[in-house]
């Protein structure tokens, strides 16, 4: 299933993933599905993309997240 939020493809289940691979212009990256903030998995798409833009820097654009 595939969801976008904020211009960034999302792919997979965020209940059932384990991690997730985030890929920009450049590089792929691995995020357990942990928000540290609140000592718990995320909820949706929306709150792990929200998450992963306000902590983390890439190079260029997020193009896609899979949940493994």
């Amino acid at each position: 299933m595939k969801k976008t939020i904020k211009n960034i493809d999302c792919y997979g289940s965020v209940k059932n993933s384990d991690y997730f691979l985030v890929a920009d212009e450049m590089e792929g990256y691995v995020f357990d599905n942990w928000k540290l903030t609140d000592d718990r998995k995320f909820k949706n798409w929306t709150e792990v993309v929200n998450y992963i833009l306000e902590h983390h820097n890439f190079y260029g654009e997020i193009q896609e997240i899979i949940g493994e």
